[in-house]
């Protein structure tokens, strides 16, 4: 096992990933018993706490200074819940993945929370997740066992939102919502360079 070696179950359903990273919590073991074994059998994109280093580091080369002890990474494994909030007083990146390959990646703050929320399983804001997979399901196809192909040929707007939520784990950068607009943009476009979203651009 790599970065995730020092994984562990602890009591009340929590999982820690390395030095801090937390896994959102949770009760059903059968859920636990899933990450445990993709995370020993495939390489994930990320390292969180290394990723969020670099990113510190990157905002120092470009005269953006954050304490790294303000900047907590999070993951929410497959099968997940929407976030219903930003955590107060935070703003975020979040990144949509499927196994190993990143799908989406945005940023959101206390005035755009429904993009961190609930936007990007529907089709009720100009440019979301789902609407790119429903113009595009190509990426998705080559992605998922020849056995789930059939399901995603046949997803439409309405249903896709519950795909994502049983398919898709989502990974999160809160910083606090006092650091600079620049901060944020910073963020996201090295998130964006780290882990390549398929769906990105212009309509995405």
């Amino acid at each position: 096992m790599d970065y995730w070696l020092k994984l562990a179950l602890l009591g009340g359903g929590v999982i820690v990933i390395g030095s801090g990273v937390l896994l959102h919590e949770w009760s059903n073991k059968r859920r636990a018993k899933r990450l445990l074994a993709q995370t020993n059998g495939s390489k994930m994109p990320l390292k969180p706490d290394e990723l969020v280093d670099a990113f510190v580091e990157a905002g120092r080369l470009a005269g953006v200074h954050l304490e790294r002890s303000e900047i907590r990474p999070e993951v929410l494994p497959a099968p997940h819940r929407r976030p219903s909030s930003l955590p107060a007083g935070t703003q975020a990146i979040y990144a949509f993945l499927l196994g190993d390959t990143c799908l989406k990646v945005g940023k959101a703050g206390p005035k755009t929370q429904a993009r961190f929320t609930g936007q990007h399983y529907g089709d009720n804001a100009p440019s979301t997740l789902a609407k790119s997979i429903i113009r595009d399901r190509g990426p998705i196809l080559r992605l998922v066992p020849q056995r789930a192909r059939g399901e995603v040929e046949v997803l439409t707007i309405a249903s896709l939102g519950r795909w994502l939520e049983q398919n898709t784990w989502r990974f999160h950068i809160f910083l606090p919502a006092a650091a600079p607009s620049c901060a944020l943009a910073l963020a996201e476009a090295f998130t964006q360079c780290r882990l390549r979203p398929v769906y990105e651009g212009k309509g995405s």
